[in-house]
C-alpha cells in the first residue's frame, strides 16, 4: 500500500503581525488642509450658469445654509437670477397699534428669546406693511433701543406703500430704526412712497451710509423728489449694482438737463453720475423730468433721447442691462457701440 506523505507548512501556523496603526486623525486633516487647500478652493471656480444649475437641486433649508459657505455663493443665491427655489421665509411687520416704540421693544426682546431668535434667523427678508401708520418717537429713544436690537441677518427690506395713498405725515422714526438695525442689507424697496416727500430722499441717503453692502435699490413711482444725477445716493454706496426706478418723475433744472443731453460736452454730467461705479442693471422705463419755469409752474416732460444715449455711452464697463424709453433706431446704434449691454424698453 502506497503511503502519502503530506508536508505541513509550518509558516501557516505562525500568527501574522497586526497591521500598523493608522495615522492620527488630526494629522490627516492638517495635512489635507495644507496640501489641498488651493485645490478645494478652486472647485467653485466654475462658470456661474453651472453653479446656478447645481444650486437649483437644493431645497430651501440647504439654500439658506449655502449662503454661509462663501461670499460668492451668498451673492449668487441672494441675487436670485436663475435660482428657482429661492423662497426664503419673510418677517412681516404690521402696525397693530401704530406704536414704533412697541415694535422696537418687541424686536429687542426677540434677541433674548432663544427659540424665537432661532426661528427668525431663518428669515432673510423683511416686509413692513403700511409703514405710514407708525407714530413718531424721539431719536434718542430710537438710538437707545436699536443698539440692542440688531438684525444683521436680514438681507432685503420692502417698505413700499400701497399705491396712491396720498400724503404721509411722517415715516422718519420707523425708517431711522430700520437703517440702524439692518447693517447687512443688500436690497431695499421703497416704491410708491411719493407721499413721504423729501423724507425718503433722506432715508435713502441714510440707508446708503448705514448699509455699506447695499446692492439693489427699487423706487418706482417717484414724484419729483429724486434728482436724475443720482445725488440722493451718496458715494459710499460702492456696492450698488441695481437701480429700478420705473414710472417716475425726476427733478432736474433746465440747465442740468441741457448739460446731461449734450453729447459733445459736459462729460461729467450724466444720468446717475453720483451713483456706484459698478452698476450692472438700471431701469428707468417711462421716466419723466420736472423743473420749475420762470412763472413758478411745474413743467413735466419725457427724458430726452440724448440723455439716455449719453448714459449708455458713458456707463461703467460693468453695466449689462438697461431698460428705458430709447427708440429702436437709437438702440440699434448703441448695440453696435456697447454690445455687452442688453437694451430693452
Amino acid at each position: 500500500m502506497e503511503r502519502r506523505v503530506v508536508e505541513t507548512n509550518n509558516n501557516n501556523n505562525r500568527k501574522r503581525p497586526p497591521p500598523p496603526p493608522p495615522p492620527p486623525i488630526v494629522g490627516v486633516i492638517a495635512c489635507r488642509t495644507r496640501s489641498k487647500k488651493k485645490a478645494m478652493e478652486a472647485t467653485w471656480n466654475l462658470p456661474i450658469p453651472i453653479i446656478i444649475e447645481i444650486l437649483n437641486w437644493l431645497d430651501q433649508e440647504s439654500l439658506m445654509n449655502t449662503t454661509l459657505v462663501s461670499k460668492q455663493l451668498h451673492k449668487i443665491i441672494c441675487n436670485g437670477h436663475g435660482i428657482e427655489n429661492k423662497k426664503f421665509p419673510m418677517i412681516e411687520i404690521n402696525p397693530t397699534n401704530g406704536s414704533t416704540i412697541t415694535l422696537l421693544q418687541n424686536l429687542h426682546q426677540n434677541q433674548w428669546n432663544i427659540v424665537t431668535n432661532n426661528k427668525i434667523r431663518h428669515c432673510l427678508h423683511m416686509k413692513v406693511n403700511n409703514g405710514h401708520d407708525f407714530d413718531y418717537i424721539p431719536s434718542d429713544q430710537i438710538q437707545a433701543i436699536t443698539t440692542y436690537a440688531q438684525m444683521d441677518w436680514i438681507l432685503s427690506l420692502d417698505i413700499s406703500l400701497p399705491m396712491r395713498i396720498g400724503r404721509v405725515d411722517d415715516m422718519h422714526s420707523l425708517l431711522s430704526a430700520l437703517w440702524n438695525i439692518l447693517p447687512n442689507l443688500l436690497e431695499l424697496d421703497i416704491s410708491d412712497t411719493c407721499g413721504c416727500g423729501l423724507v425718503m430722499v433722506l432715508a435713502l441717503n441714510k440707508f446708503s451710509n448705514h448699509c455699506p453692502y447695499l446692492e439693489k435699490i427699487t423706487w418706482n413711482n417717484i414724484m419729483r423728489h429724486f434728482v436724475l444725477d443720482g445725488g440722493g445716493i451718496v458715494s459710499s454706496s460702492n456696492n450698488l449694482r441695481v437701480i429700478i426706478m420705473d414710472d417716475s418723475v425726476f427733478y432736474c433744472s433746465q440747465s442740468q438737463l441741457d448739460q446731461t443731453s449734450d453729447l459733445k460736452n459736459h462729460r461729467d454730467q450724466v444720468l446717475f453720475v453720483y451713483c456706484s461705479k459698478v452698476l450692472e442693471r438700471v431701469s428707468i422705463r417711462n421716466a419723466k423730468w420736472c423743473y420749475i419755469n420762470n412763472d413758478n409752474n411745474d413743467i413735466i416732460d419725457v427724458v430726452p433721447q440724448n440723455a439716455l444715449i449719453k448714459f449708455v455711452r458713458n456707463a461703467p464697463p460693468t453695466l449689462r442691462w438697461f431698460r428705458s424709453d430709447l427708440n429702436q433706431d437709437n438702440m440699434t446704434m448703441l448695440r453696435l457701440e456697447r454690445p455687452a449691454i442688453e437694451l430693452l424698453n
